[in-house]
């Protein structure tokens, strides 16, 4: 009795009981590897020798572009993975569904972004046709990619982010196309990406369940688009207005009066030189009923304090307020005056309010006024904290 268990402990001990796993559990593990190790895994065994072939997310890292080398190794190295992942593609189980295809491209300064870019359009082509519903896209090269307009006609398509990073501020590019239609739509990044007036007008009519729109540090032509898309939950607006440019407030484009039924917002930009237009923007908002979380970043709480208590007024059920205090660039702030001590502080009237979250900078002299100044906003709130973080890492609660 006791060899027989000795020899079914060998037994167990000598199985390899990862390769007994489902296809759909092993997809998952090898999703998180780059498609290079993802094939290699195919000399383990006969059970895993056509496995990445039906392997249904795509993970393609040229990272290792950015290595000291010459122009005619880097060429080389460019061309070589560039066809590996044709290669790939090219094996793949004809049947076989791509839903995920994430491409991080980094190609150095060597001019090669043009080689590359031929290779990945037909790439995002051919995950289109084998219904596709998550594409990233993150591109270090030292030209602008030119996005097929293939994505923006993908009926299965749910997340998009596209995000180019180049020197002196480039950005990506994207064909206009004649129609938007991406019904499933959920979740839509931009970072960096040119977008026109053209485009932005089609894309708020084709994507009707749109819950997520995040554009960053791109320029967006939106002179008179109106964003009225009542699916959208979760919003990041960043305003960028040209300090040398005269600002005409009556052309505010009313975006935050049509985002009233997000649950979360985030809002960035050069307060600054914006004020004027976010003073008319928020004049004209309606009640967020359904906020519960907002974000503002890169503010002065001592020069924009009016400023956020007037936006406040419009979020009845806000629970958490995350505040970025970079302090003034002015020289009146950084030695507050008696007459800001004797300003009166506008009151919070968000009584649902929990946390109000406030990171800043060490070096910063203005942090204490910030600080008295949202002690005193919070005093009828009873359930309201405050929680410091500065750039350093440390943390206090009040």
């Amino acid at each position: 009795m006791a060899r027989s268990e000795s020899k079914s402990s060998r037994s167990l001990g000598n199985r390899d009981m990862v390769s007994s796993l489902p296809d759909s559990v092993l997809h998952h593990i090898m999703s998180f590897m780059p498609a290079r190790q993802a094939v290699q895994l195919c000399v383990l065994s006969k059970r895993w020798k056509t496995l990445w072939t039906t392997l249904p997310v795509l993970n393609c890292c040229f990272n290792e572009l950015w290595i000291n080398l010459n122009r005619l190794e880097h060429s080389a190295r460019v061309k070589s993975l560039a066809e590996f992942v044709s290669t790939v593609l090219l094996l793949r189980e004809a049947t076989s569904n791509l839903h995920t295809l994430m491409l991080d491209c980094a190609c150095g300064d060597f001019g090669l972004g043009d080689m590359l870019c031929t290779f990945i359009r037909p790439w995002i082509r051919y995950a289109i046709k084998r219904n596709l519903r998550v594409l990233t896209i993150n591109t270090k090269i030292y030209e602008p990619i030119i996005f097929p307009s293939e994505i923006f006609t993908c009926p299965s398509l749910e997340h998009v982010t596209l995000s180019f990073t180049g020197p002196n501020d480039a950005t990506g590019s994207i064909d206009s196309p004649e129609i938007i239609n991406l019904p499933f739509l959920e979740r839509l990044h931009f970072k960096r990406v040119e977008l026109n007036q053209d485009f932005m007008s089609k894309l708020l009519h084709g994507c009707p369940v749109l819950e997520d729109l995040h554009v960053e540090d791109g320029p967006v032509e939106a002179k008179g688009i109106n964003l009225n898309m009542p699916s959208l939950s979760e919003a990041y607006i960043e305003f960028v207005v040209c300090s040398c440019k005269k600002l005409d407030v009556t052309k505010s484009n009313n975006i935050l009066h049509n985002l009233f039924n997000v649950h979360r917002l985030e809002l960035k930009g050069n307060f600054f030189f914006s004020q004027d237009y976010l003073e008319a923007e928020i004049s004209n908002c309606r009640t967020f009923l359904k906020l519960i979380c907002l974000s503002v970043n890169h503010l002065c709480l001592i020069c924009h304090f009016d400023l956020l208590s007037s936006l406040l007024e419009h979020c009845p059920n806000l629970k958490k307020l995350s505040l970025v205090h970079l302090g003034c660039p002015f020289s009146f702030c950084q030695e507050p005056c008696k007459s800001f001590e004797q300003k009166k502080v506008a009151r919070f009237k968000c009584e649902k309010l929990e946390t109000v979250e406030l990171k800043f900078l060490v070096e910063d002299r203005t942090f204490y006024w910030a600080v008295k100044c949202l002690q005193e906003a919070v005093i009828g709130l009873r359930n309201c904290r405050i929680i410091m973080t500065s750039d350093a890492g440390s943390s206090d609660e009040e």
